[in-house]
Parts: structure tokens; C-alpha cells; sequence
């Protein structure tokens, strides 16, 4: 099993899992987390085959400061652009690093936007799974979005129909279920094309938190598009 620390297209990674893995899967760490944090989730992944890359997003882990995001708006705003405009290189370098053929996406809250927006704009994946996040910002960074900014929920005619999976607490007070659910009606028409590559999952109970089992849904999603 890999567990390396290593640096790609100038971004420090966790990349993690099994060495002859049936997929790499970027997992894009939520605002306040780092690349320990979502590695420490990744259990239900390597479990089922997968390898694991963990980048640091910016203002995060190895590129601090950011402790408690919602103190920070605007560098959690700032944190979300890096990791879209980043994401590309990292998965080219991903890729030649571990020769991996099938990339999948995973985000979590915050990662959860930066999915949505790298399918908005065509990055290939073999599937993606976003956990309690949604296709537009949540209300508290708005005021700090840059002057004509457009959703990824605004452009759901560009999502290329990667088989993408919503998994929420109903009890989320950060995301609240109401933007998921919008999220999911809203792309619904778009999917259509592809039957069964949209779906949801809703945990009565559950608040913003990544519980275990949210993880091995979204590594069974992966394996059945594998």
C-alpha cells in the first residue's frame, strides 16, 4: 500500500492506496481541512480498490493559514479559485506520475464546489461524487465572489454527464439539504441523456460531517463506473 507525501505541479499530495489500483480518485478536502484530513477518510476507497491522491488547497494544510474558515471568507473564496484553476495540471501530473487511466472526483463541502465547477468546465473523469456541497457557493461567500460571477449551477448545459453523486445529511446547517436538492433538480434535464448517472442519497440525522458511510457509498459509485 502507498502512503507518500509527494509534490505535483508545485502542490504538496498525500497519494495513498493500494499500488496495482482499478482508479485514482482526486479527493478535494473540505474549507479547513488538509490533505491528512481527507486521507484519514479514505479507508472505503482503498478498501475497494482505489487509489487516493490528497492535495492541499490553498490557505490550507502545507499552504496555511486557514484554521477556522469561516473567519476568512475571502481566502476561502480564494481557496476555491486556486483549486479550480490548479486542478488540471495536477491531474495531468497525477496521472504521469501514477500512470493511472481512470481519474474520479471526490469533494467534500468545499471540494464539493470545486468538483462541480471542474465538470462545469469539461475536466474528464471516469465518475464524481460530492459530499454535503452543492453547485453554487454557500450564501456567506457570496458578498466575497468576484464582480460577474457565474455558478456552476448557472451552466448545467456544460456538464459533460460524468456519473455524479449528491450525498447530504438532511440535518445540514453549513449546506443546507434545500441547495443539494436544487443542485440535483436542476441537472436533472441534462442527464436525462444518461439514465442512472445522476443520483442522490439523503441521512436523516446526519449534519456537515463526513460519517464512514458517506465514504463507502461514494467508493461503491466509483466501482460500479469503474
Amino acid at each position: 500500500m502507498l502512503n507518500e507525501r509527494r509534490v505535483l505541479a508545485g502542490i504538496p499530495v498525500r497519494l495513498a492506496g493500494p499500488r496495482q489500483a482499478r482508479g485514482l480518485v482526486v479527493f478535494f478536502h473540505g474549507a479547513g481541512g488538509s490533505k491528512e484530513r481527507s486521507l484519514s477518510l479514505a479507508g472505503p476507497l482503498h478498501a475497494l480498490g482505489f487509489a487516493t491522491l490528497h492535495p492541499d488547497a490553498p490557505h490550507h494544510g502545507e499552504r496555511g493559514p486557514v484554521r477556522d474558515p469561516f473567519e476568512a471568507p475571502a481566502l476561502l473564496v480564494e481557496a476555491i479559485a486556486g483549486s479550480i484553476e490548479e486542478a488540471p495540471a495536477l491531474v495531468a501530473a497525477a496521472r504521469r506520475a501514477t500512470g493511472a487511466k481512470r481519474i474520479f472526483l471526490l469533494g467534500a463541502s468545499m471540494g464539493g464546489y470545486v468538483v462541480h465547477e471542474l465538470l462545469a468546465r469539461g475536466l474528464e473523469a471516469r465518475a464524481a461524487a460530492v459530499l454535503f456541497s452543492a453547485a453554487r457557493p454557500i450564501p456567506r461567500l457570496r458578498p466575497f465572489l468576484p464582480e460577474g460571477f457565474v455558478p456552476a449551477l448557472d451552466r448545467a448545459e456544460a456538464y459533460p454527464l460524468v456519473p455524479l453523486l449528491h450525498l447530504h445529511g438532511e440535518e445540514d446547517r453549513v449546506v443546507p439539504l434545500a441547495m443539494m436538492e436544487e443542485t440535483v433538480a436542476r441537472l436533472a434535464p441534462r442527464y436525462a441523456r444518461r439514465p442512472g448517472a445522476l443520483a442522490k442519497a439523503v441521512f436523516p440525522g446526519v449534519g456537515h460531517e463526513p460519517r464512514p458511510e458517506l465514504l463507502w457509498l461514494a467508493a461503491g459509485w466509483f466501482a460500479r463506473w469503474a
